[in-house]
């Protein structure tokens, strides 16, 4: 899409009305948030290489967790949910109480098109 700018990351969050602490919820919430946002991608052709978790404590104290993956771009809840289930596990979620969960997606990138992916070399490659 050339002269628009492009989008630097997709994202949505929501906050419990209760406190949460079963970890199925969590990753059911998760999931549901997970899943517009790909069809996004999906739809606009994008991948991401970064996933980001966003979890804010009854507290309100609020930590983030962040995967980078060059190698395997995320376009699918296959590929997503053992990430963020991860991500989870490295933060506080299940024995303390979660009020807000979000995901989004940065280094959003779109796909190579055929003809732009070669490029005639010069006499000076």
């Amino acid at each position: 899409m050339e002269g628009a700018a492009p989008h630097k990351s997709l994202g949505s969050e929501t906050t419990f009305q209760q406190d949460v602490c079963d970890p199925s919820v969590l990753a059911a919430t998760l999931r549901a948030l997970a899943g517009p946002l790909l069809e996004k991608l999906a739809d606009r052709g994008w991948h991401a290489s970064t996933v980001t978790l966003k979890v804010r404590y009854a507290d309100f104290q609020l930590v983030t967790r962040s995967r980078s993956r060059q190698d395997l771009p995320v376009r699918r809840m296959g590929e997503l949910m053992p990430v963020l289930m991860e991500l989870l596990r490295h933060t506080e979620a299940g024995p303390r109480k979660v009020r807000l969960i979000g995901v989004s997606f940065s280094g959003l990138q779109e796909p190579v098109v055929a003809m732009g992916a070669f490029r005639q070399m010069s006499s000076f490659d």
